[in-house]
């Protein structure tokens, strides 16, 4: 999961795969990726934050997948 200078990616970003250091990334990681993009894009922000990498590692990891409640105000609820 690392390109030639060793770098993961954006941290925002990781999928839990990517999080926990797994070697063996399929295109499951991808996807969600995507839907992290999709987030930030629908809401303003990225699903997850927090102070450090280690944070934000351990948020994609453990925390519900994108809590879209409640809906920012300019979203439909549909």
């Amino acid at each position: 999961p690392t390109t030639a200078t060793g770098d993961i990616g954006a941290p925002a970003y990781m999928s839990p795969e990517v999080a926990a250091g797994m070697t063996e990334i399929g295109p499951e990681a991808d996807i969600y990726t995507l839907g992290v993009i999709l987030f930030e894009a629908l809401t303003g922000q990225p699903p997850f934050t927090g102070p450090n990498t280690l944070q934000l590692a351990r948020k994609h990891r453990t925390q519900p997948r994108f809590p879209l409640v409640p809906l920012p105000p300019h979203l439909p609820a549909s």
